[in-house]
This record gives C-alpha cells, sequence and structure tokens, in this order.
C-alpha cells in the first residue's frame, strides 16, 4: 500500500511558540499601570490633605505674606490636578495597548487556525480520506484601489461628517519640512492580520469612495505577484452591516502605527505636515494638517495631535478649528495628496 503524504502540525507549533512572548509583554504593560495607579493614588491623597489645609487657612489681607503663601498653594494644586489628569491618561492609553495587543494577536491565531484547516483538508485529498469538513472560502468582497493622482475629493459616505465637509477644496498647506531621522527610519510598513490600517475602499450601495479604520482579516497573493488584503470594518460589522468586508490592493491601504510608545521608532509627524487621520467621532480619515505634533508623556509615549482638516469649517465662521486626534490614528498622506492644491 502507497505511504500517505508526510503531515506536521508544524504551523500550529510554531505560532504558539512565536506568542510565549505576549504574556510578558502584556505583563510589561499592565505593571506599568499598576505604578502609574499607585503614583495617581499617592498624588490624589496629597492633593486631599493640601485642600483641606487650605480650607482650613483664615482669609488673608490682599499683598500680605500669608496672601501669597495661599496664592503659591493653590498654584501647587492646579499643577497637582494636570498631573493626576496626565497620570490617568497615560493609564487609558496603556490599557488601550494592552487590548490592542490581545485583538491582533487573536487575529492572527486565527488566520493561523485557518491555514491549518486547509492543510488538513489538503492532506485528506492526497490521502484519499474524505473532508469532513470543506476549506474556508473567503467572504464576499468588494474591490478597489486608490485614485489616480491627484484625483477626486475629500471622502464621504455613510460615516461622512456630514454636508458641510462635502469636497469643496482644502485650504492650502506651508511647504512640507524635511522628514526627520526619525521619521525616515521609521519601521517598515509591513501588512500582518490583525493590524489596524487606513483603507481606501468603496461603498458597493452608493459608490461612495471614502478612507475608513479597518483590520487586516486576511493576505492574499494575487496570480500577477502583488497582494490583496482582505479588509473589516470593525463598526459595519458590529452594526451588522453585510458590507462590512472590502478587499483592497496594498497600495490602498496604510498601515497604522501599532503603538504611541516613543521606543517604537514611529514618526510624530511635525507641524505643516500633511497627514491622513480619523475625524473625531467617526472612523473615517480626511486630509489634515499638523498644528501640533503629539507631546511625549511623562511614561514614554506620544500623546495627541492638534490637527487642521481640510474644509472643516463652522457655517458662518471661515476659522477652521484645532482638533485633537490620538497618535495611533494619524500617518502620513499618500503621495497623491500631498499636493497643497490637492481637491
Amino acid at each position: 500500500m502507497a505511504s500517505l503524504p508526510a503531515f506536521s502540525p508544524a504551523l500550529l507549533e510554531a505560532f504558539v511558540d512565536s506568542t510565549q512572548t505576549l504574556p510578558l509583554e502584556i505583563q510589561r504593560v499592565l505593571a506599568t499601570v499598576r505604578d502609574l495607579d499607585e503614583k495617581a493614588q499617592r498624588l490624589d491623597a496629597v492633593i486631599e490633605q493640601k485642600t483641606n489645609e487650605l480650607v482650613a487657612t483664615p482669609p488673608a489681607k490682599p499683598n500680605s505674606p500669608q496672601a501669597k503663601e495661599i496664592a503659591e498653594a493653590r498654584a501647587e494644586l492646579e499643577k497637582m490636578h494636570l498631573d493626576l489628569v496626565q497620570l490617568s491618561t497615560e493609564k487609558g492609553q496603556l490599557a488601550q495597548r494592552c487590548l490592542d495587543l490581545v485583538d491582533e494577536n487573536a487575529l492572527r491565531l486565527d488566520a493561523e487556525l485557518q491555514r491549518h484547516d486547509h492543510e488538513v483538508a489538503e492532506y485528506r485529498k492526497r490521502a484519499g480520506i474524505p473532508a469532513e469538513v470543506p476549506p474556508p472560502q473567503p467572504a464576499p468582497v468588494v474591490e478597489t484601489k486608490a485614485p489616480a493622482r491627484g484625483g477626486g475629493g475629500v471622502p464621504t459616505g455613510k460615516r461622512s461628517r456630514g454636508a458641510e465637509h462635502a469636497a469643496a477644496g482644502g485650504h492650502a498647506a506651508a511647504e512640507q519640512p524635511r522628514p526627520s531621522k526619525r521619521a525616515r527610519a521609521a519601521p517598515a510598513d509591513v501588512a500582518e492580520v490583525g493590524h489596524h490600517v487606513a483603507a481606501h475602499v468603496r461603498d458597493p450601495r452608493d459608490h461612495s469612495v471614502q478612507w475608513i479604520l479597518a483590520r487586516i482579516q486576511r493576505i492574499h497573493q494575487m496570480p500577477d505577484g502583488g497582494t490583496s488584503l482582505e479588509v473589516v470594518d470593525d463598526e459595519a460589522l458590529q452594526a451588522g452591516d453585510e458590507h462590512s468586508t472590502y478587499l483592497v490592493k496594498r497600495d490602498a491601504a496604510v498601515s497604522l502605527p501599532r503603538s504611541n510608545e516613543v521606543k517604537a521608532g514611529y514618526p510624530n509627524h511635525q507641524p505643516g505636515s500633511l497627514v491622513l487621520a480619523v475625524y473625531p467621532g467617526t472612523t473615517v480619515f480626511y486630509r489634515a494638517t499638523v498644528v501640533a505634533a503629539a507631546r511625549k508623556t511623562k511614561g514614554g509615549a506620544y500623546g495627541e495631535y492638534q490637527l487642521e482638516f481640510d474644509d472643516d469649517t463652522e457655517e458662518g465662521s471661515t476659522e477652521i478649528p484645532k482638533r485633537t486626534v490620538p497618535f495611533r490614528h494619524v500617518v502620513a498622506a499618500p503621495s497623491f495628496m500631498q499636493h497643497a492644491n490637492y481637491r
């Protein structure tokens, strides 16, 4: 009898081995959160004590030494309150990082399980064993690609900011600064299952085109040697929308920073830079100009950018508001959007 084809579960074993460091990274993040929490508790106790002392202080005459001491105590309390807010912000950012780590690795494991199922099916087929479960089939997708250089306007669609943000032309931007050494040495734009990206997609219902916050679900190698990404719109998926999965070409998806930690090496875009950023309160990306770069926190992470979005003027006003956007929701604008007169 002919020998059966060799089969090895090396795929899963290799993947499980590769995730052994994940708990250590999560433990490190959680340990930092715990340290920040202890600092916040100590600071809160000091604030309460000093507040009680200040409340018990009798009124002082203007310009007296006692009045000066009261003013200094108030200034010290205000600084402590700001420090407490900063600690809370850093704790929230680290908690989000922890959730992202778990989510990304769970998705990678899911992809490996599907590959394993496919390998088992191939083994059964070669061995003449009836398949118990058919190989998984890709979900129905819609293919799109990035617009031609200089074409198109501000993306609009089901999650657009409203009629006042329709494509009507962008405001002129300052000359682009030369990238810093850190920006030139940024991590490579590598696509992996579980990574979040800004994906340029077309809605099959109204054919509107926009950049959305999406997550890579599968990576496909095309017959021509290219790569396409199957991405999922988590917001639409949670809402039960059947049109939540898209197939986009690799150049129609821009990888987002996987971490806001300074040591991760992602560029901190400087004032005047043109970027693609999630508009606050939505999951849609629009072009914007950096007004203030993300500030470094005491925990060694980047905070939020201050941005001016194209065509983001309030009714009856010509002033463009400055909006804050998290570091991980901002990327450099694609080359075809890097023109000051881009429409």
